[in-house]
Order: structure tokens, then sequence, then C-alpha cells
């Protein structure tokens, strides 16, 4: 039997070499460094992202205080809809 391939015009489109990309990436073995070298930083970078939270709800509760006329001639400008009554 003769061996059986694409047809000769065959021209695969971007969605299909993606994919083929991905699939060979998936399958494809990487060596893993040591399980302690990937804990070492983990606190530090837990600690970094919970003080950028942190911080960042501590800056909008200031930046968004609707008692101040800035922020609250902002909000009903902008937001007409929500404060009409």
């Amino acid at each position: 039997m003769p061996k059986r391939g694409p047809a000769p015009n065959y021209k695969p489109d971007n969605c299909t070499i993606a994919y083929k990309f991905c699939l060979l990436g998936a399958t494809k073995r990487r060596p893993r460094p040591p399980a302690a070298a990937n804990r070492q930083f983990a606190p530090a970078m837990k600690g970094l992202f919970v003080g950028a939270v942190m911080a960042h709800f501590v800056l909008d509760a200031g930046i968004w205080r609707l008692r101040e006329a800035f922020q609250r001639g902002y909000m009903r400008k902008n937001f007409y809809f929500v404060f009409d009554r």
C-alpha cells in the first residue's frame, strides 16, 4: 500500500500550525530545577503580592472618598444614571 499523506495542494492555516506547535511543546520533556529552588522565593513573592493588593485598597479608599467635592462631582457627572432620583 502506498504511504498516505496530506493532499498535494494542502496548506495548513495558522490555527493548525499553532495547535501542532502547542501539542509538540506540551509533549516535549524539559529538565526541571530542584524542588527547593522553586520554593526559595515563594514567601517573598506572596508578601509582595499581598502588600501590593493592600496598598491598592488603601489608595482606592482615599481616592474615591465621595465626601470630597471633586470625587463626588466626577461620579455624578460620569455616572448620572446611578445617582438620578
